[in-house]
């Protein structure tokens, strides 16, 4: 590079040559270069203004004028020839090379650390330095030795860039007690020169590492059990959780035993590694009562369990018929109960869906509906008692929504001649109008016009829809009071509803 000027030269391999580098001209930038074993001069410089920093120097002479650069602000080059130190550690010589070169880069490589457990060694070593190792001898196996109660053990890592970390697992089988572990990276003890290399390690204080490790046997301790829920409702299904911590160094198995009220109900056989912590868990469903509930010899923790709120009876019974239209409705519980969450959504509606209006009461463990006004009647209607509208002393609700129905009885609506009507017609058939359609019933030969004397006068009937038609055989006698009755069961509708009572009515003939 004859006279050459303001030029680049990065990041080459000149190996083996006569010069690596000969140029006599001005304000070029030599960078990142690997120039080694030139037989006159690696680098030969007789120009000015020139810049080299980053590169690495090997087994080769030097010559360069005044008023070149060796080093940029941040670093220099690697001087195969240095031997400086490198004692505050920041991967550069303290002191300048010969050739004036104020931040030499330097290798040097340390044990970082070192854990000792019962089945291996493990070490990480770095290179501390800021001259790569890849770029001083790229293929080259750095020797580590290894110590363990006198039996040593040799290793090798691979060249490390500036920075870089590798690890070594020496595999071991110890028992409880002191270990004595010495880890050490060889040098010369005169040179600094690394085990097998040309290469000077700078810091040599890092080169070795002493662990004195006690492994410890297997202690168990228990921690942190939590049962969950504390309350609630049979069968109520009950978490409980502890963790297990080895402090010591050595795996073991345990059996950790789920005990309730006393009694083993459940357990496992977990492996816990040693310096570490295992979560165990269990479930199990809990009946009526309060239980005491641990982990092995752990403080017991109490769990109460209810039994559900239950409906015991309604009455009327479910899809009951011919109900009173002034009956009252009386839900029986299993326990007694007071006004839930959802009190006021109890409801009692048709089956088209109208409300009917009720006033509620509770008295014990039965829940009263009445209606205001009464039942309409021959009209189905449906209870329901949602899940949360009662509950007992401990807050124990329904398990889910109750719900029932009933029909209320059939009723006479109209009667012609009406209720003690004088001066009827001898001839006048008797017309009883109903609140639905009817068919004749058990009892409609028991159907009855009588005398107030109790003279039983001879009628015919018939049903058309939702009337009962009485006629006389013959005529009804003049000037004599007839009592007409109807026994409860004497008229149906089609779903076997019936009259809630006996429908009597008088009347007066002309």
């Amino acid at each position: 590079m004859n006279g050459a000027a303001f030029n680049s030269i990065i990041d080459n391999n000149m190996t083996d040559n006569n010069f690596g580098i000969y140029n006599y001209g001005v304000n070029n930038t030599i960078t990142a270069n690997r120039i080694a074993n030139s037989i006159c001069s690696n680098i030969y410089l007789t120009g000015s203004d020139n810049s080299i920093y980053g590169n690495y120097l090997i087994n080769g002479l030097y010559s360069f004028v005044a008023g070149n650069r060796l080093n940029n602000t941040e670093i220099g080059n690697y001087w195969s020839y240095y031997s400086g130190n490198d004692t505050n550690g920041d991967g550069l010589g303290d002191v300048p090379t010969t050739h004036g070169d104020q931040r030499p880069l330097i290798v040097d490589l340390a044990v970082i650390d070192a854990t000792v457990t019962p089945t291996n060694i493990q070490v990480i070593l770095r290179n501390n330095g800021r001259a790569n190792l890849t770029r001083i001898d790229p293929t080259g196996q750095f020797m580590v030795k290894i110590n363990c109660d006198g039996n040593e053990t040799v290793h090798y890592i691979n060249a490390l860039n500036y920075g870089e970390t590798q690890t070594i697992t020496r595999p071991v089988g110890l028992g409880p007690g002191i270990h004595v572990v010495n880890i050490t990276i060889p040098y010369n003890g005169t040179t600094q020169l690394l085990e097998d290399k040309n290469i000077r390690d700078a810091c040599i204080s890092n080169n070795n590492r002493t662990v004195n490790r006690e492994l410890i046997p297997a202690t168990i301790n228990y921690g942190n059990p939590t049962v969950t829920p504390l309350n609630g409702t049979e069968p109520l299904n009950v978490t409980v959780t502890v963790e297990i911590t080895n402090i010591g160094d050595f795996s073991k198995d345990e059996i950790v035993l789920l005990v309730v009220d006393g009694a083993i109900v459940d357990q496992k056989t977990v492996e816990v590694a040693g310096q570490s912590t295992v979560t165990v868990t269990f479930s199990i469903p809990l009946h009526n009562g309060t239980h005491s509930v641990t982990v092995n010899n752990m403080t017991p923790v109490n769990v109460t369990v209810f039994k559900p709120l239950r409906v015991l009876s309604v009455d009327p019974a479910n899809g009951t018929l011919s109900v009173s239209p002034t009956r009252k409705i009386a839900i029986t519980f299993s326990e007694n109960i007071l006004n839930g969450t959802a009190y006021d959504k109890i409801t009692v509606k048709t089956s088209s869906g109208v409300s009917k209006k009720i006033y509620k009461t509770i008295t014990g463990n039965r829940l009263y509906i009445t209606p205001v006004g009464g039942w309409s009647p021959g009209v189905r209607y449906i209870i329901t008692v949602p899940r949360n509208s009662v509950k007992t002393v401990n807050g124990v609700t329904l398990t889910s929504d109750f719900s029932s129905s009933f029909t209320s009885a059939i009723a006479v609506t109209y009667i012609d001649p009406k209720y003690g009507a004088t001066r009827v017609s001898r001839t006048k058939t008797i017309i009883i109008t109903f609140s639905n359609s009817i068919l004749a019933g058990p009892a409609y030969s028991k159907i009855t016009v009588k005398t107030s004397t109790g003279r039983l006068k001879s009628i015919s009937k018939r049903i058309i829809g939702n009337r009962l038609y009485i006629k006389p055989v013959g005529s009804w006698r003049a000037r004599t009071k007839y009592i007409v009755t109807v026994p409860r069961t004497a008229v149906k509708t089609s779903t076997g509803n019936m009259m809630a009572a006996d429908f009597k009515s008088v009347f007066t003939t002309i």
